[in-house]
Protein backbone atom coordinates (compact mmCIF):
# COMPACT_ATOMS: atom_id res chain seq x y z
CA UNK A 1 0.00 0.00 0.00
CA UNK A 2 1.42 3.61 -0.95
CA UNK A 3 -0.18 6.41 0.83
CA UNK A 4 -0.26 9.70 0.10
CA UNK A 5 -1.82 11.27 2.77
CA UNK A 6 -3.10 10.86 6.15
CA UNK A 7 -6.50 9.16 5.39
CA UNK A 8 -5.22 6.59 3.16
CA UNK A 9 -3.15 4.55 6.18
CA UNK A 10 -5.89 4.48 8.39
CA UNK A 11 -7.84 2.99 5.86
CA UNK A 12 -5.67 0.06 5.26
CA UNK A 13 -4.76 -0.17 9.01
CA UNK A 14 -8.96 -0.29 9.46
CA UNK A 15 -10.40 2.86 9.02
CA UNK A 16 -10.83 3.51 12.91
CA UNK A 17 -7.95 5.47 14.44
CA UNK A 18 -9.92 4.49 18.24
CA UNK A 19 -9.80 0.59 17.15
CA UNK A 20 -6.35 -0.15 15.28
CA UNK A 21 -4.26 -0.03 17.94
CA UNK A 22 -5.66 -2.98 18.65
CA UNK A 23 -5.49 -4.83 15.42
CA UNK A 24 -2.24 -6.69 14.71
CA UNK A 25 -1.68 -7.84 11.30
CA UNK A 26 1.68 -6.35 10.16
CA UNK A 27 1.38 -3.81 7.40
CA UNK A 28 3.50 -2.26 5.09
CA UNK A 29 2.80 1.35 4.04
CA UNK A 30 5.25 3.40 1.55
CA UNK A 31 4.38 7.23 2.05
CA UNK A 32 4.82 9.07 -1.56
CA UNK A 33 5.92 12.49 -1.41
CA UNK A 34 5.62 14.43 1.48
CA UNK A 35 2.49 13.78 3.51
CA UNK A 36 1.29 16.34 6.17
CA UNK A 37 -0.08 14.34 9.26
CA UNK A 38 -1.75 17.61 10.62
CA UNK A 39 -4.44 17.38 8.49
CA UNK A 40 -8.38 16.23 9.22
CA UNK A 41 -9.45 13.20 7.87
CA UNK A 42 -11.14 15.69 5.02
CA UNK A 43 -6.97 16.37 4.09
CA UNK A 44 -7.54 20.05 5.24
CA UNK A 45 -5.00 21.49 7.09
CA UNK A 46 -5.64 22.39 10.64
CA UNK A 47 -4.19 25.36 12.74
CA UNK A 48 -2.99 25.74 16.28
CA UNK A 49 -6.70 26.76 17.25
CA UNK A 50 -7.81 22.82 16.44
CA UNK A 51 -5.31 22.01 19.62
CA UNK A 52 -5.70 25.28 21.80
CA UNK A 53 -8.22 24.22 25.18
CA UNK A 54 -10.71 27.29 25.48
CA UNK A 55 -9.77 27.43 29.61
CA UNK A 56 -6.04 27.78 29.07
CA UNK A 57 -4.41 30.94 27.43
CA UNK A 58 -1.60 32.73 28.21
CA UNK A 59 -2.93 36.19 30.41
CA UNK A 60 -4.23 32.90 32.71
CA UNK A 61 -0.57 31.42 32.40
CA UNK A 62 0.70 34.76 33.61
CA UNK A 63 -1.61 35.36 36.50
CA UNK A 64 -1.47 31.44 37.69
CA UNK A 65 2.36 31.12 37.81
CA UNK A 66 3.15 34.82 38.34
CA UNK A 67 5.82 35.31 41.54
CA UNK A 68 3.03 36.77 43.59
CA UNK A 69 0.77 33.74 43.27
CA UNK A 70 3.21 30.63 42.38
CA UNK A 71 5.89 32.04 45.46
Amino acid sequence: MTASNQREPIEVLGGDNTTNAKKDTPKIIYVKGATALNDEESDKPVTADHYADPEYGFQFCLVTYSPYNWG
